[in-house]
């Protein structure tokens, strides 16, 4: 028993090192119908699983990936906010948010360094009305944050 469970192991390792070496679909059936003496169905049902398989080793990758980076992003955006630099903090924020796919659509905010006047920020043909109470205020707090003061 232990034997069988060894020797199928064993074929999968290797039908999973085939299938990211390249080989195709045919050639890959072709292989497992020659060595192991298996029917085509049951050579197709062994690809598909070491695919799965392979497949969930790039999602666990990806994931990983973005998960550090979303920390990258979110500690540089706290130590540029503590510092004071809140267009720069800003973008950090945004290139998260563009991450994780909740950026929406909002203007790049420009700066016009003579007298540090702050413009976009504003939403492309969006109706901040339409958002819940909660979320209106937060995005008006961000967009107040990267504002100067009024000239005194």
């Amino acid at each position: 028993m232990a034997n069988n469970k060894v020797t199928r192991l064993a074929r999968r390792q290797d039908i999973k090192k085939k299938l990211l070496d390249g080989w195709d679909t045919n050639a890959l059936k072709c292989f497992i119908v020659n060595n192991y003496g298996f029917a085509d169905r049951l050579a197709y049902r062994e690809i598909r699983r070491a695919r799965a398989y392979v497949g969930s080793l790039f999602t666990e990758g990806k994931d990983h990936l973005i998960a550090s980076h979303l920390m990258r992003y979110e500690l540089i955006y706290k130590e540029l906010f503590g510092l004071g630099l809140r267009l720069l903090s800003m973008k950090a924020l945004r290139q998260k948010e563009d991450m994780l796919g909740i950026g929406g659509n909002l203007t790049e905010t420009s700066v016009r360094v003579n007298n540090l006047t702050v413009g976009g920020g504003v939403l492309d043909g969006f109706d901040r009305g339409l958002l819940p109470a909660v979320k209106r205020d937060r995005l008006s707090f961000l967009l107040d944050s990267v504002k100067p003061p009024p000239p005194s």
